[in-house]
């Protein structure tokens, strides 16, 4: 094997090994997902977004957010209980769902229903 074909297949090799990592730290963070939400939250009309019906998870401006996250729950049926520390609880009179608060940078608060397999699709801003 030449020295030239053998730096190829590192490159190559290096290139797909970079391509899964970065794909595998996408899907994760779901950061593109996030970034669209925030372009319709400052583009559009809205308080909240509905950023993925994958993860269930909201976005909204830090100033408004605890009050535009109780008006999307109440729009999907869901009634606000209480909250502790960063966890919001809604019920609808059967069950009990928690939502999480992260602060986001630049302002912006994330909200993510857990558990939320059980949620998809059910839900929108």
């Amino acid at each position: 094997m030449k020295k030239n074909q053998k730096i190829s297949f590192t490159a190559l090799f290096g290139f797909i090994f970079f391509f899964v990592i970065a794909a595998k730290v996408y899907y994760e963070l779901k950061w593109y997902d996030l970034l669209l939400g925030i372009l319709k939250l400052e583009f559009g009309n809205k308080s909240i977004v509905l950023v993925s019906q994958k993860s269930l998870m909201f976005v909204s401006k830090k100033a408004s957010a605890e009050d535009s996250l109780k008006m999307v729950m109440k729009k999907n049926e869901w009634d606000y209980v209480d909250h502790y520390g960063k966890g919001y609880i809604f019920t609808n009179n059967e069950e009990e769902l928690l939502l999480k608060r992260r602060d986001f940078s630049f302002g912006y608060v994330i909200f993510e229903i857990y558990p939320h397999e059980n949620y998809r699709k059910t839900f929108r801003d």
